[in-house]
């Protein structure tokens, strides 16, 4: 789950004037979300309402992943050099995703198929909506924690950055008792 998720980048016009602020209707062609080490994520709405996608890309390594709601995991895909490398893994959920909101705080139960299958519980804390800065483009952006539990151990935790303006978020930490990772988002830029 650590490789999922997306950042935001700002990229310079051929003249001196900076290109604009990607808006909510570029979603439709698709936004690079760029990282301070260099990495960049690519976003795109998906098929179904309010589904996002993304394909975070390390040289020939590609995480794609489908959030429900843009925040909830659907499917995990893992391919290097465009071969699959791993099992996909999907998530199923016993009760329909809510809408992200200020202050949201839900426990789902679900079914994550892959190598193996396995119920788990995450639960969701969704904070108070915050401006946050990427390059010069300026964002509301809501604050999720979730919690994982497996046979009512936590097994992992995850910070996300909601973009209300785009119904996506992107994977900002991850934590699961022995590591700890900390992505930051510098960039946000619509696709050609």
């Amino acid at each position: 789950m650590r490789h999922l998720i997306c950042s935001i980048g700002l990229v310079a016009a051929a003249s001196p004037a900076l290109a604009a602020c990607p808006v909510a209707a570029d979603m439709e062609r698709g936004l690079r979300l760029g990282l301070a080490t260099g990495e960049v994520e690519e976003v795109t709405r998906g098929t179904a309402e309010g589904e996002t996608r993304s394909r975070f890309i390390v040289e020939g390594y590609v995480s794609e992943v489908r959030l429900g709601q843009g925040v909830f995991p659907l499917e995990v895909r893992e391919e290097e050099n465009g071969t699959e490398v791993a099992t996909p893994t999907t998530y199923r959920y016993a009760t329909p995703l809510p809408a992200p909101a200020p202050g949201l705080e839900v426990s789902l139960e679900l079914v994550v198929e892959g190598d193996e299958t396995r119920q788990e519980r995450h639960d969701y804390s969704f904070g108070t909506p915050v401006t946050w800065t990427y390059g010069s483009c300026a964002y509301e952006v809501i604050p999720v924690r979730t919690v994982h539990f497996r046979d009512g151990t936590e097994v992992s935790r995850d910070s996300l950055h909601y973009l209300v303006a785009f119904g996506h978020s992107y994977l900002a930490g991850y934590s699961d008792g022995e590591s700890e990772d900390v992505y930051t988002y510098v960039s946000v830029e619509a696709m050609p």
